[in-house]
């Protein structure tokens, strides 16, 4: 009797052993067990044997040990789901919510399992409370989404979150003791929270028009109230068997306060920086028009002036007034920044930075042709009906400097090779009479799809993708400088 109970102690301080060690392994995931208030069931993952699974096994002894049922694969309304993915940074274990699939924890699959550490008994502690976010405008449930520490290559104090859906533009500020967050989609404007670990998902604005792709998202202080306001710009693809595809543009002006849209559809490409906002439009068979038209709050709402405060040959994204309203930085035919002289439009000699920004392929607009071309024949097949027009990678003032994006990483060749190389921030000063570049940020193993730099000493939030056409999986990530 006295050998049976001694067996049964050893049982339960080895099941004790295991549910430590995994605690210290994975403590994002194992707190988020303890404080989940639904059905008391976990779905393994797919395609993984959890059992067989050196590294993962003890976890399902901590998921009985907790009272969970766990099931074999398949959807589940009310409990949780495991999922192991493959990304960038290694092989990651989640956590979701079934109801939703939003992602509660998110945590490194080590190689090999740690060795188990030495136990110190102690009495039961309390479980802490539940950590609750304010309930956002909108959405009637607010999903916590989690937070991956990055690889020792990354600075110290780093955070990346996975995004929900394929955002392709962002703009952010510091508040407080957090984030302000607005990711463009195809289909919404989306405001976000981040404050600690937690990334929260607030009030959204979907365009009341049926628009195809999000294209651009600038953010100022129109009327000079300390309230930004935001600009979205979306495309509608119409799609002509005869004329080709015609990008139609619909733009808001959004007050941030509910993300209410504070103008008409302004059809045009929106920029919204400092104290000013331009709007400048399309053209039949053309990416823009040489107008561009200033914009201001007048009553709570956005007006357009009825005369172009200017007229130029480029889109109004290709160039920033900088380092004085005299000159602007702009990107060249050869994808290189130099300065131009606003009352010649000519470029200052000299000034052309010899830095490779590489070959950015972002949003665009497709542009019927009015005379169709051919490729390589006369047959209906070879016509080529329009083209597309790709929106200069964003430029940024900060500090009296300005930022932009270097594309150094790859896609690989078509069918065969993976993706490699890494994109980074790059700062643009004066020297001289001439540019210079720095790199005060990181560099990422992923595509950078956008950005934004924010607070004071600079720090930098990326959006990041797996995939140059961001359809992979989406994250956000915040650099300090190096």
């Amino acid at each position: 009797m006295k050998r049976g109970f001694k067996s049964i102690v050893i049982m339960v301080l080895l099941l004790s052993v295991t549910s430590l060690a995994v605690a210290g392994q994975w403590p994002q995931l194992t707190d988020r067990l303890e404080k989940w208030q639904g059905a008391k069931e976990v779905v393994m993952p797919e395609g993984v044997d959890l059992f067989a699974d050196p590294t993962l096994a003890p976890l399902v002894e901590v998921l009985l040990d907790q009272g969970y049922a766990v099931l074999p694969q398949g959807p589940t309304e009310k409990g949780l789901a495991l999922e192991v993915r493959e990304t960038a940074s290694g092989k990651r274990l989640l956590l979701k919510r079934g109801s939703d699939n939003a992602i509660l924890a998110m945590e490194k699959v080590a190689t090999e399992p740690p060795a188990p550490q030495p136990v110190v008994l102690q009495t039961p502690r309390k479980t802490a409370a539940v950590h609750q976010v304010a309930a956002p405008v909108v959405m009637s449930q607010p999903h916590v989404l989690s937070v991956q520490h990055p690889q020792p290559v990354a600075t110290p104090g780093e955070l990346m979150f996975e995004v929900p859906g394929n955002p392709v533009q962002i703009v952010s500020w510091s508040a407080g003791d957090g984030v302000e967050l607005y990711l463009l989609y195809h289909d919404r404007l989306q405001h976000f929270r981040s404050h600690g670990q937690y990334f929260e998902p607030l009030e959204s604005f979907t365009p009341a028009v049926d628009v195809s792709r999000g294209l651009r998202l600038t953010t100022g202080d129109l009327n000079g109230d300390g309230q930004p306001e935001i600009g979205a710009v979306w495309s509608e693809d119409v799609h002509d068997v005869s004329e080709g595809t015609d990008s139609r543009l619909h733009s808001w002006v959004l007050s941030t306060e509910g993300l209410k849209p504070i103008s008409d559809d302004l059809q045009g490409y929106i920029d919204l920086s400092d104290n000013q906002g331009r709007l400048q439009h399309r053209q039949s068979y053309e990416a823009f028009a040489p107008e561009i038209f200033p914009l201001a709050v007048k009553k709570g709402a956005v007006v357009v002036g009825t005369s172009a405060a200017t007229r130029t040959s480029r889109l109004l994204y290709e160039a920033i007034d900088w380092p004085n309203d005299q000159q602007a930085l702009v990107w060249n035919d050869d994808q290189r920044l130099m300065l131009q002289a606003h009352a010649k439009h000519q470029r200052i000699p000299g000034t052309t930075l010899l830095t490779d920004f590489g070959d950015y392929q972002g949003p665009y607009v497709s542009i019927p042709l009015k005379t169709p071309e051919y490729r390589s024949g006369f047959s209906a097949s070879d016509q080529v009906l329009a083209k597309e027009v790709v929106l200069s990678r964003r430029l940024e003032k900060k500090g009296g400097a300005v930022y932009t994006l270097i594309r150094g990483r790859s896609k690989g060749l078509p069918l065969m090779g993976n993706a490699s190389g890494a994109d980074r921030l790059v700062k643009i000063d004066q020297s001289g009479n001439g540019l210079q570049a720095q790199y005060p940020f990181a560099a990422v193993d992923a595509f950078i799809l956008d950005f934004a730099v924010f607070g004071d000493p600079a720090q930098a939030v990326l959006l990041l993708n797996e995939k140059e056409d961001g359809t992979g999986t989406s994250y956000l990530r915040f650099q300090r400088q190096l």
